[in-house]
């Protein structure tokens, strides 16, 4: 789905504006989707969906679930998210972001939260790296100009 797609589709108030390194944040909610049907099953156990793009380039997809499903525990999640995706139930700990299958070209990252509104997140490591380095120098540019 392109960004023009997306404003069509849904709600304006949903599409902010890129930040000052290109990173564009777009939050899809049940509760912003409209009254239609087509988007009501749309969103089907889902409470949200962040697209993050860079350069209007997406990059990271994150869905958020409410808590209709309930899960026996991080474990279970975690099996169910992998056979979900088809990937190896293989997780690490990711300090700070939950637990994660690095894979080649993306990373899946999987937040239980005791069983509230568990995300999952699909992130193009490159990307994620490129946002990095443009946030450090851009940091290091205002550190350069410091005055007091």
């Amino acid at each position: 789905m392109t960004l023009d797609q997306i404003r069509q589709r849904f709600s304006e108030q949903s599409v902010l504006p890129p930040d000052d390194v290109g990173e564009q944040r777009i939050r899809l909610s049940r509760f912003l989707a409209g009254q239609d049907s087509e988007n009501r099953t749309d969103f089907t156990n889902v409470r949200d969906i962040e697209l993050k793009f860079l350069d209007s380039v997406l990059f990271s997809v994150a869905v958020t679930y409410d808590a209709s499903v309930r899960f026996e525990g991080q474990q279970d999640f975690l099996t169910r998210v992998a056979g979900g995706l088809n990937l190896p139930n293989r997780w690490e700990l990711m300090v700070g972001t939950g637990q994660g299958v690095l894979c080649r070209g993306f990373n899946v990252v999987a937040i239980y939260n005791q069983g509230l509104l568990p995300r999952v997140t699909l992130l193009k490591t490159s990307v994620a790296e490129t946002i990095f380095d443009r946030r450090r120098e851009q940091e290091e540019r205002r550190r350069q100009t410091f005055q007091p």
